[in-house]
């Protein structure tokens, strides 16, 4: 496998090939015709292979990447090209000075390892699952052995006990320190789904969401990010276009040290490869996007290629790069947006949409938190135009489906329906942590059997990045809503003395009892604030 350097540097490759050709030049002269001809063949073809995968003397970029596949090399290994030589003189001056010269080690000591990354390095292992609920188990016996100790020896309050983590992390809100992730999709089947009517046949404007569009959109047969943008994604915003006026694209961008970052670091990080026309399309497609600059990269190809693209006539296309909007076949400007993700960013565009007459608006996408927003959005939409019809289609294969968002939201009343996306964060989302054993049907619930939520879920809606503090009515409220989660039939209003309750009297493990209020505090802090930007878009 051969690497280049990329840029303005010196450019490093293999030599293998010219060893090889020389060598069967060589024999050819010992060989017959035919032999000769397999040659000539073998050379051409990887003349042409080498121009296909095109001159990397020309990149400019400071990568180093794999010629045929255009993998690029992690940071770690480029540094390890960058400082091997030096590291190498160095370590041999060191070794000669001090074994050799002045005889201050033996020539018997080992010699350490420098564990430099190279270019095929295994990926660092972590503790299992297992391994970390065993280390839990055991911290937990240790506590309690040294409770009961100190039980013993002086008087305790188990209330202050329990109003304190017994661990470094919040074990009701934390899986061994990271967020509890949870199946946010549960959330759509209690909106009233059956009650939606029929799609209708035609839209003015279909929004789509350009993250969920490179998942959906199939890479069979695809050889290279050329044949993907001309071959599947251009013919499909064609078809779009069959049976609406209007289609825009969304992408994500990417900002560091977001709150999404957590997510991402979640999901794993993939095999980096440079996007350009002529590169090939990686066959573990899924594993490429986990890739964040991947997907940066993509998503800013695909876009100057629709913008390059020929549309009917009559028909607009909107394009997102970055903060900017790129625009098809239409005169009317769409302002830049800095919206990190395109759940938000979405909104934006109906808005653009509805301001220049469209009622009919259907979005696509596979992610909960977008129809979440749209719910919580509606009726500020309906403000804009009373006729507006906003439509999700929704998944996909036996899952697809499509949601009326004006059915959903005449289900729920506007209350709940504005309330929504508080209550979808502070039950589990993204980038908010789940309660442990309690999903969304339980929470739903809960709500139902507890009304006063409602009110300060609005009240969190309506006044977006207001702070919040532990004597607020409406912190008191959220409390209580997680002690009925717990425990429906509990009538305490103090979600410590819930948790001694829980632990002491019903049996329950330590995870699976609330946290304590200041834990919930810090929770309720970040569901805030998640709320806020998304009621906000």
């Amino acid at each position: 496998m051969d690497y280049f350097w990329t840029g303005a540097g010196t450019a490093h490759h293999g030599i293998r090939e010219r060893e090889y050709i020389q060598t069967a030049q060589e024999n050819c002269l010992h060989q017959g015709q035919s032999s000769q001809n397999v040659f000539k063949q073998q050379v051409l073809a990887l003349i042409e292979a080498i121009r296909d995968f095109g001159n990397p003397f020309l990149e400019d970029s400071h990568d180093l990447l794999t010629l045929d596949t255009q993998n690029v090399m992690h940071e770690s290994v480029i540094e390890t090209v960058r400082t091997v030589e030096s590291l190498g003189k160095e370590r041999y001056s060191k070794y000669h000075d001090s074994v050799l010269s002045k005889c201050e080690c033996s020539i018997h000591e080992v010699i350490p390892k420098n564990r430099l990354a190279l270019f095929r390095c295994g990926k660092p292992k972590s503790k299992t699952k297992h391994a970390k609920t065993v280390a839990m188990l055991k911290d937990d016996v240790s506590l309690f052995s040294r409770l009961y100790s100190v039980t013993k020896n002086r008087d305790c309050n188990l209330l202050t006990f329990f109003s304190y983590e017994n661990h470094s992390f919040p074990p009701s809100l934390s899986e061994y320190g990271e967020l509890r992730s949870s199946k946010k999709s549960d959330l759509l089947a209690l909106l009233g789904h059956n009650n939606c009517a029929d799609p209708p046949n035609s839209f003015d404007t279909i929004v789509l969401d350009g993250g969920a569009l490179v998942h959906l959109l199939t890479t069979v047969n695809i050889t290279t990010f050329d044949q993907y943008a001309d071959d599947v994604v251009i013919p499909h915003i064609l078809k779009q276009l069959e049976w609406s006026t209007q289609v825009d694209i969304v992408w994500d961008t990417y900002i560091t040290d977001s709150l999404k970052q957590s997510t991402r670091d979640r999901r794993g990080k993939g095999t980096r490869r440079k996007v350009a026309g002529k590169s090939k399309v990686p066959g573990k497609w899924n594993d490429f996007l986990r890739d964040e600059t991947n997907k940066k990269e993509l998503f800013h190809f695909i876009s100057k290629k629709i913008i390059s693209a020929n549309y009917p006539e009559g028909k607009q296309v909107y394009i997102t790069s970055g903060t900017e909007v790129f625009l098809k076949v239409s005169d009317q400007q769409m302002q830049a947006c800095d919206h990190e993700e395109a759940d938000t960013r979405l909104v934006v565009h109906i808005v653009h949409a509805i301001h220049n007459g469209h009622g009919k608006i259907l979005v696509r996408t596979v992610d909960t938190d977008v129809t979440v927003i749209l719910v919580g959005k509606f009726f500020y939409l309906l403000s804009l135009n009373s006729d507006v019809s906003i439509w999700v289609a929704f998944g996909k294969g036996k899952s697809f489906s499509y949601w009326h968002i004006n059915s959903i939201c005449t289900f729920l009343g506007e209350e709940k329906a504005l309330g929504l996306p508080v209550f979808h964060s502070l039950t589990g989302s993204d980038t908010t942590s789940d309660f442990f054993g309690k999903g969304k049907t339980i929470a739903w619930e809960a709500w139902k059997s507890f009304p006063n939520l409602t009110a300060a879920l609005v009240d969190i809606a309506v006044h977006p990045f207001i702070p919040i503090d532990e004597g607020s009515n409406n912190f008191s409220l959220l409390e209580r809503f997680v002690i009925l989660m717990y425990n429906k039939t509990s009538i305490l209003e103090n979600i410590n003395e819930a948790r001694m309750d829980l632990f002491c009297h019903r049996n329950r493990m330590m995870e699976s009892i609330p946290p304590t209020r200041a834990a919930l505090f810090q929770h309720v802090l970040r569901c805030v604030y998640q709320a806020s930007i998304w009621t906000t878009s």
